[in-house]
Formats: structure tokens, sequence, C-alpha cells
């Protein structure tokens, strides 16, 4: 679609430097999302890795709450006092590629407070089991978020380039066309004026 401008030298010049600029821009954007996709795509593949062994990890622990549930009374194990203060976690952010990705640390301590003698040992195994899923389940939940705002950045990136490409260059590319016709209509005009006035001064 052609820009509405007149059809002067002037914006000809403007023009020319506004396609050179688009295409520059353009390359840029390509190469960008190049990259983005590169590190979506190992991002992607980090997280099938770690979702599949966390699928087994969770089932394995799951199991062995189930047998530590089955050998003491439902009254008993809701009432088991489990300790909070076993987690910490720090929430921070990075930045790559012009994206601020999340990034959370944590530390476990590994000490329980309910009663050991009354609770089977599986209950303790299980406990465990959960603590070092944690980590994983952090890191799981830090790439799902990853995956998200690099998709939306994707979705971003390649819409201007495309507009770019199909949209503004061409646009630029027809009007720069349409001016250099009419000046060279108005300079066969020119010319032409300038030989019928000579003709007439003769």
């Amino acid at each position: 679609m052609r820009l509405k401008v007149n059809p002067n030298r002037m914006e000809l010049l403007k023009l020319k430097r506004r396609i050179i600029l688009a295409s520059r821009g353009h390359k840029l954007l390509k190469n960008k999302l190049d990259e983005l996709i590169r590190l979506f795509l190992g991002l992607i593949k980090e997280l099938r890795q770690l979702q599949e062994e966390l699928d087994l990890e969770i089932k394995d622990a799951f199991l062995n709450l189930l047998l530590a549930r089955a050998q003491i009374r439902k009254k008993d194990f809701q009432e088991i006092p489990l300790q909070k203060e076993n987690v910490s976690i720090d929430f921070s952010t990075r930045r790559l590629m012009n994206l601020t990705l999340p990034s959370i640390n944590i530390a476990i301590k590994e000490s329980f407070s309910y009663d050991f003698i009354n609770t089977p040992g599986q209950l303790d195994i299980a406990l465990l089991k959960f603590l070092k899923l944690l980590p994983n389940l952090i890191r799981l939940a830090q790439l799902y978020k990853s995956c998200q705002i690099f998709s939306f950045e994707i979705e971003r990136t390649r819409r201007r380039t495309n507009a770019l490409e199909y949209i503004l260059i061409p646009s630029l590319k027809e009007t720069i066309d349409y001016i250099t016709r009419r000046l060279s209509e108005f300079e066969r005009d020119n010319l032409t004026r300038l030989m019928r006035i000579k003709e007439f001064i003769q």
C-alpha cells in the first residue's frame, strides 16, 4: 500500500533513508527472533526432561506417603505437626535477551518435629523424598514461567518482523517507485515545455 506523501525529491530522500533503516531493523529483529527460538527450544527440552524425572519421583514419594498413611489412623495422621521453617526461598530476577526472567533459590533444612516413635518409618522416607523434590519443583515452575515469557516475546518479535517485511518495506518500495515515476514525468514535462519555448523563441 502506497504511503500518502508529496512526490518530491525531499520525500524521496527521506523514504530512501527510511527503507535503509527498516531493512536494518528487520535484519536485527530476524536475528533476535532466531536467537529467542533457539533459547526457547533449549528451555522446552530441559522442561520436558525435568518433568519426566519429577513424574517418577513424585509417584514414588506419594507411594511412601500412602504406605505411611495406611499404618496409622486418619486422625493421628492429620495431627502430625510438621515444621514449616524447614524451607527458605529467595526470589530474584535475571536478564536475558532483554527479558526479565525469574530466578528462585531454595535452602532446605532436613529437620522434623513430630513423634518418631508413634509414626511409621515410611513417613520419614516420604517427607525426605518430598523435601528432595522441592528444588526440582521450584526449578520446574521457574522453567514454565521462563517459557511463558519467551513465547510472548517470540510472538511479539514475529509480529514486528512480519509487519516490517510484509507491510512497511513493500509500502516504502512502492512509494519510492511512485515518486521516481512522478519525478520522471515532471522532468519529461519540463523538457517538453522548454523545447516548445525554444521553438517559439526561434
